[in-house]
């Protein structure tokens, strides 16, 4: 690419400093997945069929209801790159396509 099209590109992503913090945030949900992944079988044996919300640090909350999860998250501050919700369920529906 040339260095127009580059300055560009991160002009209309808010510009450097914007896209470094993109960046940032990225980094952070990807290992906030990662840990998501890597806790995923002992979570579904501590919290069988309940909501789990996961941070960089660990589990932020857990609770019988989305909708609380939801809440708590926000309630922290916690932003959509910062936490992986997931339900962890012990009798997931087979989806035929």
């Amino acid at each position: 690419m040339s260095e127009n099209i580059n300055k560009e590109l991160i002009d209309a992503l808010g510009g450097e400093d914007a896209l470094r913090a993109l960046t940032e945030k990225l980094a952070v949900s990807q290992k906030v997945v990662e840990r998501m992944n890597d806790e995923r079988h002992a979570l579904f044996d501590k919290h069988p069929d309940r909501w789990v919300a996961m941070g960089i640090n660990g589990i932020v909350t857990v609770s019988d209801s989305l909708d609380e999860v939801l809440s708590i998250v926000d309630s922290k501050g916690l932003g959509q790159t910062e936490v992986v919700i997931e339900f962890m369920d012990t009798k997931p529906q087979l989806r035929v396509q």
